[in-house]
């Protein structure tokens, strides 16, 4: 995208000043917001984004909005806000996704950004942020860190490899197989085919970042290791999706928990879908293999947080487990969502890519796939763009792990035309609300993930929600909690260490699609249908009654427009209760977050249910598998890591058996 014009620019900075209620500072702020825009949207959210800046600016449709007939440029910071007030409650759809995207981005930065040179967020002290961790007494101890091949300008390669450059400037290597992708699929399968004696190379779009780069700055985490530098959303921006980017993908970044795929998942996909084998010892011997492998265990440190929720469980009578995660020795310093610097995280960078690489994989970074290669019906490579130059891989078996937005695309890429490639995507789309307590609960310290409320997660044949904290730094909070007014907003993050954050974790059953756009790029197009709307809603309440039952005196959300609630008013939660319900989900209201993408190239017993077959091969292109999130049936209902994790080991196994 070309530069913002000078006057697109100054709209930018009066809509973040009136965000933010700081005048002084939004032309930073605004600066942080367009370079996030030119550098991760696509051309067409470019455009959108360019558009929102000029209706803002014309004086009819403010007048028509906010009784206000200037331009953006010419309105005091009251008048701004009044207008920003009724894009957010406007009954039409575009209007809140506008209002959405520049307060969700501008406040972001205002509590995530360090301006150059400093070394804390200006905002930090006043809520009671303690900033970036001191790492200095952690040891650092993980597996001797992986070397990416190295394809020099030149195209000589580094690691004694032999490759053939052409006279374009393009660059060939041969191997058995090529995996694209290094997250929980792409890193188990290359581990178990390497071993396997296989010729192996991993092809990553993400960059490399060792412990040594895990400072836990939210700011430069977002920017460096998250999709699209953490704005990635639905196309109707109701959904902030949250995946990684970056070698070891959401392993890298994730909250450790690590659950099992549940029995009656299992036998959903063999029932119904007809993916042989998945209620039997098969799958459960690789879900045994690969906890085994990441030292899953339960031994973790109840924080505030996490004690809270479960109060409020035996509060109400509800029944809750403690969830087992992927750490060793972990310090519980609450920022690895940033990555972890102590190397305590089971990662696959410390895990399944080191194995990879200990038994001869080679891993590529920053390298970015394009096509899958096919000949007679058979896939032979892949394509792709790397240090400004096209890279070919010959290969017998190509291995797509690029998770469940990108491997679609790369498939639609391809040329393949299963009805099934980029649908039935899954979500677990999850409402949060936030309560503030009397003392302080610092939701970014401590133990990420250790106790779910399970009460609820079987409402209907399988579907319904569990409940879980996050770990919530400034960043996250200030784009979270609801925004009525500057000031409003201000005096709310002031309590931020006071907040507790709980959220309804859903088990879709409908789903949304991936598609492409002009440029191949992937869109994610999902409305909630009826069916897991009523979950939403149901989850919905049941966060704020459990945060009222944890003892905090105001809660907010899980709707903007709602009014926040305070305690002490007889019959008052009643009657916030029945307002959440009454109002109900509206996108670009009540926002929803989705940590876990699933199932848009999923696998099934034929062509006509899903993508690929139970062993993970496409039923259109021979030799050409997929072993990542997209592969999953349905939507587990838990944190998929092990799901993920296990479907690869087993797709893996399968492929030893034929090869």
């Amino acid at each position: 995208m070309a530069r913002l014009s000078e006057s697109e620019f100054g709209g930018l900075a009066g809509v973040c000043a009136a965000l933010t209620g700081d005048e002084a500072g939004s032309g930073e702020i605004a600066a942080g917001v367009a370079r996030a825009i030119e550098q991760a949207a696509t051309p067409a959210e470019q455009l959108a984004f360019r558009r929102a800046l000029r209706f803002l600016d014309n004086p009819l449709v403010n007048a028509l909005l906010a009784q206000t007939p200037k331009r953006l440029s010419a309105m005091s910071m009251r008048e701004r806000e009044r207008l920003l007030q009724a894009w957010a409650g406007s009954r039409i759809g575009m209007l809140r996704k506008g209002f959405q995207t520049f307060k969700r981005l501008a406040l972001f930065h205002e509590y995530a950004l360090i301006s150059e040179g400093a070394s804390a967020n200006p905002n930090w002290e006043a809520i009671g942020y303690p900033g970036l961790p001191d790492h200095g007494a952690l040891p650092i101890e993980t597996a001797e860190p992986i070397q990416p091949l190295s394809i020099a300008h030149d195209g000589e390669l580094a690691n004694g490899l032999a490759g053939k450059e052409f006279d374009r400037g393009e660059v060939e290597l041969r191997a058995d197989v090529v995996v694209v992708g290094s997250g929980a699929g792409g890193a188990v399968v290359a581990a178990e085919l390497a071993a396997a004696g296989a010729e192996v190379f991993v092809l990553e779009k993400g960059k490399q970042r060792i412990e040594a780069d895990f400072d836990g700055a939210e700011y430069a985490g977002m920017r460096d290791m998250y999709e699209k530098r953490g704005i990635l959303t639905s196309d109707d921006v109701g959904i902030v999706v949250l995946a990684g980017s970056t070698l070891g993908g959401g392993t890298t970044i994730n909250w450790t928990t690590s659950l099992s795929t549940p029995a009656y998942v299992l036998e959903q996909w063999e029932r119904e879908l007809g993916v042989s084998g998945a209620a039997g010892p098969e799958w459960q011997d690789s879900l045994q293999a690969v906890s085994e492998r990441l030292l899953v265990n339960t031994a973790s440190q109840e924080n505030r947080h996490n004690a809270l929720l479960r109060q409020a469980c035996e509060t109400l009578g509800y029944s809750w487990r403690v969830l087992p995660r992927n750490v060793h020795g972990c310090g519980d310093c609450g920022y690895c969502g940033y990555g972890c610097r102590s190397g305590a995280k089971q990662s696959a960078l410390n895990t399944y890519l080191a194995d990879a690489c200990h038994s001869g994989a080679q891993i590529v970074t920053d390298c970015t796939v394009e096509r899958v290669t096919i000949e007679q019906g058979r896939a032979t490579g892949v394509t792709a763009r790397l240090n400004g130059r096209k890279l070919r891989v010959r290969s017998r078996l190509v291995i797509v792990a690029a998770g469940s937005v990108h491997t679609p695309a790369l498939l639609l890429r391809s040329g393949l035309v299963n009805p099934n490639i980029g649908r039935h995507l899954h979500l677990h789309p999850v409402p949060a609300a936030f309560g503030v307590f009397d003392q302080p609960v610092e939701a970014w310290r401590g133990t990420m993930q250790c106790v779910a409320l399970d009460q609820f997660m079987d409402l209907d044949n399988g579907y319904g929600f569990a409940v879980e904290v996050p770990p919530a730094h400034p960043g996250l909070i200030a784009l979270g909690v609801p925004w009525h007014n500057a000031e409003g907003h201000r005096d709310l993050m002031r309590q931020a260490a006071h907040m507790a954050f709980f959220f309804a974790l859903v088990r879709d059953r409908d789903g949304g699609r991936v598609t492409v756009d002009s440029g191949g790029q992937p869109v994610i197009n999902y409305q909630l249908s009826a069916y897991d709307r009523r979950h939403v809603e149901a989850g919905a309440v049941e966060i704020v009654r459990l945060l009222a039952a944890a003892g905090a005196h105001t809660i907010g959300g899980p709707a903007n427009s709602l009014d926040l609630y305070r305690a002490g008013q007889p019959g008052s939660l009643d009657v916030h209760l029945e307002s959440i319900r009454r109002r109900g989900y509206v996108p670009n209201d009540m926002t929803l977050f989705s940590a876990h993408q699933m199932s848009s190239c999923r696998m099934a017993g034929s062509p006509q249910m899903g993508v690929v077959s139970p062993a993970g091969e496409s039923f259109e292109v021979k030799d050409l598998f997929v072993a990542d999130a997209s592969a999953l049936p349905t939507a587990t209902g838990v944190n998929p890591m092990i799901s993920i994790m296990a479907l690869s080991h087993r797709v893996a196994q399968a492929i030893k058996a034929r090869v």
